[in-house]
């Protein structure tokens, strides 16, 4: 039985064709991602902000709980 081994040249075509193949999904999973970013940036900000605004706030109503307790 004879087996079919690749030249180099043929080797370097077939990695080439993968690559572009590979280029080619990443290429896509990239323009979902910005796409997926463009339709949501605001309710990311928002939700960002958000938690940002109730993390302080509870920080804050901590530290007078903390504060008026100690001093009584």
């Amino acid at each position: 039985m004879k087996s079919y081994k690749l030249t180099p040249l043929d080797e370097l075509h077939l990695e080439k064709k993968k690559l572009r193949e590979e280029r080619a999904i990443s290429g896509q999973r990239l323009s979902y991602q910005i796409q997926y970013l463009a339709d949501n940036w605001g309710s990311m900000l928002t939700k960002g902000v958000t938690t940002s605004i109730k993390n302080k706030f509870s920080e804050t109503v901590d530290n007078l709980s903390y504060g008026s307790s100690s001093s009584v």
